[in-house]
């Protein structure tokens, strides 16, 4: 008889299994991301900033390129900057409108009628992209929280009809009136500040030591202003109380502050 035999089958395996991640292995990961994320959010956030800046400059740039065209085919003469309702007011300026009421700011029309639009029919040059203030901030009543279409406006020395600043600061009323300071000095366009835009006329007294009219300043703690010859550039206030004001005629810091004494000599010298 034959004997039956059993065998044992011997399974074995040369592999081996990874142990996993240990918690504290994997808090140190997290904690290096979220390192790397607070490194980089402030990077991402500074470059966005910076191109809305640019955005905000080529606006300008393209504005002051009309307002030059404007003077080129009237044999000079500068476009009206008038305010609606002082002497010589015609209804003819380059921006109708008040911004300061919402049903107007709103309004398109104020744009498309002003004597400036049609040498660029595009409304967005009219309004700076990092100005984000809606309508309600300027008139909480309002019931249309929308935001408004224009930030810009022309200082008053420029073809102006309130002459603020009397007769040792001539208001200038054509391209070669544009002599102090001469053009590459001399302020056109102003991102002015949603807190003080209303009319198109940027008022500056520039013998007084108060903000009557006041710039925006979202941009890098500065503004974005454009020159008679036709450049823009950005200015970066100094003083702190210019990053505080908040309502017209506000006092300086006296006569040596850099920023007002800056924007002054921008508009008239002597």
């Amino acid at each position: 008889m034959r004997k039956s035999t059993s065998r044992k089958i011997h399974l074995s395996s040369t592999a081996s299994c990874s142990p996993g991640f240990t918690l504290i292995e994997l808090l140190v990961v997290i904690a290096i991301i979220a390192i790397l994320a607070a490194m980089l959010l402030p990077v991402l956030g500074r470059a966005k900033a910076k191109g809305l800046q640019i955005a905000c400059l080529n606006n300008m740039h393209q504005l002051t390129v009309c307002w030059y065209m404007y003077a080129g085919d009237n044999h000079e003469e500068l476009v009206s900057n008038y305010i609606a309702g002082w002497p010589n007011w015609t209804g003819n300026a380059w921006i109708l409108g008040n911004v300061a009421n919402p049903s107007e700011t709103m309004n398109e029309t104020f744009i498309r009628t002003g004597t400036l639009f049609p040498y660029n029919t595009s409304l967005g040059i009219y309004k700076c992209p990092a100005d984000r203030v809606l309508a309600r901030a300027m008139d909480p009543s309002y019931p249309h929280n929308l935001p408004h279409l224009r930030s810009y406006s022309i200082v008053g020395q420029m073809n102006g009809n309130a002459d603020i600043n009397g007769p040792n600061y001539p208001i200038s009323r054509k391209f070669s009136d544009i002599r102090r300071p001469p053009p590459v000095k001399a302020l056109v366009f102003v991102d002015e500040h949603p807190l003080s835009i209303d009319d198109g006329y940027f008022a500056i007294q520039v013998e007084q030591q108060t903000w009557q009219n006041f710039p925006a300043t979202y941009h890098d703690r500065g503004d974005n202003l454009s020159f008679a010859d036709g450049h823009a550039e950005h200015w970066r206030w100094l003083e702190p109380n210019t990053l505080a004001i908040k309502s017209y005629y506000w006092p300086s810091v006296g006569p040596n502050d850099r920023d007002l004494t800056r924007v002054q000599a921008a508009v008239a010298t002597k």
